[in-house]
């Protein structure tokens, strides 16, 4: 084995080595990395630094002379350096090229020409004219760059016009392997490759009106992986898709980085990717797309999983900027961004999602699963023409354990949503939506369970802000926030509908009774023109401030229809429901039961409002338990409202100052 200076430890700075090897060999890379571009291992007359040493490399002298290697530094960075060790080959040279007599083709006149220039060593590009199908009953090797269809495009990298010299396997034991190569698929192309292992970060790319189609595929990285290895200094793309068409099925990608975008996929100009059963594993990307970077593409993915993927800002797996995604059947797990789009961040594009599960992603801003939207907002926007799209659609999905600043598993701005029959569970927040962040938008849920979501500002599962919210036959379970909304905090929000959903044993934290913090134990809004909850069920909610179960501030209209309150609790006023300049409030075949306030108001407190009561009751409420000075209104307690109760019953309310049902503080009006 051969060394740079001072391995393990750093290089130096200034330094020449020259490496001579004797006979024939295979080089076999057991650590490369230095500093791109700068600190460079030459091997055959071919350049390497970064973290792509020439692994599997053949290297032999000439005319008696032996081969040789150099090593240079510069003067500045210094990093670990290399570790090559040799095999020896027996003879002098590689002798002639092993015929794959295991390889299936259709149209043979384009197979014989590959197959000629795969048997002959001079060949350094191997161009393929027409149209090829391979299928590999066993693994076969290619060492050199495949150009389909066409000379390589100027620009097209290093890897497409050098030879690589690997060393050839014995043939009862051969991969399709590409190795450093440069796959270029041109207009026209029609190919069809079937278990090929491509590695080493070959690049493979699609033109408009070419298409390619991968069965069974495995496509590596770098031999000690992305996760050691400093994201600024990984390789490039493995696919790009310049208007082309690809598919791939059954295929496996593991370990690939990219310097800049898309750890592993590059989709620009209109280009259309199917993925169907593909595995994604430790994929990373500097900036967007940990593992897929769309432009203006359409992107579908089947069953396919992603796990411990990474973005350096957004779109821990998949990045989108005016596209179309369809996901149906996928997995995510351990995914992360450091800034937005744990999983996925699209732009402007269309997004379905059905039956997919994200669990452990993480984003380090907003939407710790997914982040959607359609304007800036600070972001910074790529010069492209902007689509309108559709609204975002989530379809029987489930999220655990994500996290995020905001929207512990999804955020959206400026972008429509619908949610159906998803599940929300273990999501967390540092700040708003434990579970969902809306802001400008109309969102739509249906079916869908919240469970132990939590944030630790506000809406421990829902946050909106100047959103348009229509939940329907919902469950929310053990949510928590620490400030405002147990379950819900919308502010600002033009309509604000619940219908048929069930609230238990939600709860605000708090910094205590009588603060500005802690309320709404299961809903706190704020600024809503129009609230309406509708067939709902409460039960066991808990504020440490105002509003056991709602707390609802400059509504213009609040209607509560048929909805069931028990056992709620706050640590200051309104056991059930605070209400201040609550403008128009209509309470119509209600029940409250067994709410308690730590101050005044067993059940509802209003100030400076409009309360409308028809058919409805209470039973076993009280007022004054941790404040009894203040204890006032065992059932309600008004201040400066006017107050109308019609065929309504208060049973067994107590409180310990005055008004052991109704309490009026002042300048009221009460009509029954």
């Amino acid at each position: 084995c051969f060394r740079s200076p001072n391995y393990p430890g750093n290089y130096g700075t200034d330094q020449n080595c020259d490496f001579t090897v004797e006979q024939t060999a295979v080089l076999s890379v057991n650590n490369f990395e230095t500093e791109a571009d700068y600190d460079v291992l030459t091997v055959n007359g071919v350049p390497y630094s970064g973290v792509l040493g020439p692994n599997r490399l053949v290297v032999a002298g000439s005319d008696g002379e032996p081969g040789l290697i150099t090593w240079a530094s510069d003067s500045s960075v210094t990093k670990v350096g290399f570790e090559i060790c040799t095999s020896i080959l027996e003879g002098d040279s590689l002798g002639p090229r092993c015929r794959p007599d295991n390889v299936t083709f259709v149209r043979s006149a384009a197979a014989e020409a590959f197959l000629t220039q795969l048997e002959d060593p001079t060949v350094s590009v191997i161009t393929v004219t027409e149209d090829l199908e391979l299928d590999l009953s066993e693994p076969v090797i290619i060492d050199r760059a495949l150009q389909i269809n066409g000379a390589c495009a100027e620009g097209a990298g290093a890897g497409c016009v050098r030879a690589l010299s690997l060393a050839p396997p014995a043939c009862s034991a051969r991969f399709m392997d590409f190795n450093s190569a440069f796959l270029a698929f041109h207009a026209g192309a029609n190919v069809t490759l079937r278990n090929f292992r491509i590695i080493a970060h070959a690049t493979l790319s699609a033109e408009e009106g070419a298409r390619a189609a991968f069965h069974s595929c495995t496509f590596e990285g770098t031999p000690h992986g992305c996760n050691g290895i400093s994201i600024t200094q990984a390789a490039l793309n493995v696919v790009q898709l310049n208007g082309g068409e690809a598919t791939f099925e059954n295929c496996v990608f593991n370990q690939t980085c990219a310097q800049n975008d898309g750890g592993t996929v590059v989709a620009l100009h209109q280009s259309t990717a199917r993925f169907e059963a593909c595995d994604f594993a430790q994929t990373r990307a500097v900036y967007k797309g940990g593992t897929i970077y769309a432009v203006g593409s359409d992107i579908s993915l089947d069953r396919c999983s992603f796990s411990q993927t990474f973005a350096g800002d957004m779109g821990g797996a998949i990045y989108a900027l005016d596209s179309e995604i369809s996901l149906e059947g996928c997995s995510f797990s351990q995914s992360e961004a450091v800034n937005h789009g744990g999983a996925l961040y699209a732009f402007d594009s269309d997004v379905s999602l059905k039956q997919c599960t994200f669990n452990a992603t993480e984003a380090g801003a907003q939407g710790g699963a997914i982040h959607v939207r359609s304007s800036g907002d600070g972001i910074a926007i790529p010069a492209v023409p902007a689509a309108t799209p559709h609204p975002a659609s989530v379809e029987e999905c489930s999220f655990s354990h994500s996290h995020a600043e905001d929207g512990g598993a999804i955020y959206s701005f400026d972008t429509d949503m619908n949610v159906k029959k998803s599940n929300f569970s273990q999501t967390e927040s540092s700040w708003n939506g434990g579970a969902m962040h809306v802001q400008k938008a109309e969102i739509s849920l249906e079916g869908c369970k919240f469970t132990e979501t939590d944030a630790g500002g506000y809406g421990g599962s829902l946050h909106a802000n100047e959103a348009e919210y229509t939940v329907r036959e919902c469950s929310f379970s053990k949510t928590t926030a620490k400030h405002k909304g147990g379950a819900i905090h919308a502010a600002y929000a033009s309509e604000f509908r619940v219908y048929n959903c069930s609230f238990e044993d939600t709860e605000v934290i708090g910094n205590g009774a009588g603060g500005s913090s802690g309320n709404g134990g299961a809903i706190n809004t704020f600024f809503d023109y129009y609230m309406l909850l509708e067939d709902c069920s409460f039960s066991r909610s808990k504020a440490a401030g105002k509003g056991g179960t709602i707390y609802v501030e400059d509504a213009d209209a609040l209607f509560l229809k048929r909805c069931s309150f028990n056992q709620s609790e706050a640590g200051a006023q309104g056991g059930t429901i605070y209400g201040m300049m609550s403008k128009d409030t209509h309470i119509d075949n209600c029940t409250f039961t067994h709410s308690e306030a730590g101050w005044a108001g067993g059940a509802m407190f209003f100030i400076d409002s409009t309360l409308n009561m028809t058919e409805s009751s209470s039973a076993h409420t009280q007022a004054g338990l941790r404040n009894p000075e203040e204890g006032n209104g065992g059932m309600l307690m008004s201040i400066n409202s006017l107050v109308t109760s019609t065929n309504c019953t208060f049973d067994r309310s107590s409180s310990t100052q005055n008004g052991g049902g109704v309490y009026f503080a002042k300048g009221e009006k009460l009509a029954t």
